[in-house]
């Protein structure tokens, strides 16, 4: 009894002295809540649809490149706590938060049987300069929270990106669309025919990245599935 008892006073003496707090609305986290407390998690604007319909995400990339499924998991919106979230895990260093994330997403969507028959994860990748600078892929980071609880392997050894073309925020869609192309490539040598990707990002937009990303593994007989945290309704 003693040991148990110690074992729990061991597990919350962090927590106790350095009092962990929701990135959202402050509030202390309990022991079991990981960077964003459950009734702001409840509160999210969650968009997978429970009918049978066509995700946002799907008619979002129709007809943009050949997908078994597409989902993003969270309505994106300024001044809002979603973006929030993202700033933080983006531009702040919270890698714990997209890790967090991540698992959220994997428990949400383990429920719609979305991981059914997929391989592999491929988080979108940085350009190796950019990565370097900000010392982490946060799209990496969400696809180690979705790992921890499918158990899919994340791989970051079939594609690169190779142009360095910063934020893509003020650009408008034709830009976006232009940049994208070219960006990335194919690094794999071979064993994909067949295979089922999820190819995981932070945001959806106008779905550029993730058409020039279908793009550079088109011609490996790799199938692919989409699925960002949050996009742009």
């Amino acid at each position: 009894m003693f040991s148990k008892l110690a074992g729990l006073f061991m597990h919350d003496l962090p927590d106790f002295i350095f009092p962990r707090a929701c990135i959202v609305c402050g509030r202390t986290l309990h022991r079991d809540e990981d960077e964003v407390c459950s009734t702001c998690v409840a509160s999210l604007p969650f968009t997978i649809p429970d009918d049978g319909k066509d995700s946002i995400a799907e008619l979002r990339l129709a007809g943009k490149f050949d997908f078994e499924r597409a989902a993003f998991l969270l309505e994106y919106a300024p001044a809002t706590p979603v973006q929030k979230i993202v700033e933080s895990f983006k531009y702040h260093g919270n890698e714990r938060l997209a890790i967090a994330m991540g698992r959220i997403m994997a428990v949400r969507m383990e429920r719609k049987h979305f991981f059914d028959s997929i391989d592999f994860i491929i988080p979108v990748p940085l350009h190796r300069e950019k990565q370097k600078k900000r010392g982490y892929n946060q799209s990496e980071d969400i696809a180690k929270g979705i790992s921890s609880v499918t158990g899919l392997p994340v791989r970051t050894d079939i594609m690169e990106r190779v142009h360095n073309d910063g934020s893509q925020t003020a650009r408008s869609a034709f830009d976006r669309a232009d940049a994208a192309l070219g960006a990335f490539r194919k690094t794999a040598a071979g064993g994909l025919q067949g295979r089922h990707c999820l190819l995981v990002d932070d945001v959806l937009t106008t779905g550029a990245t993730l058409t020039g990303c279908a793009a550079a593994l088109s011609g490996s007989g790799l199938k692919i599935s989409v699925l960002t945290l949050t996009g742009v309704v």
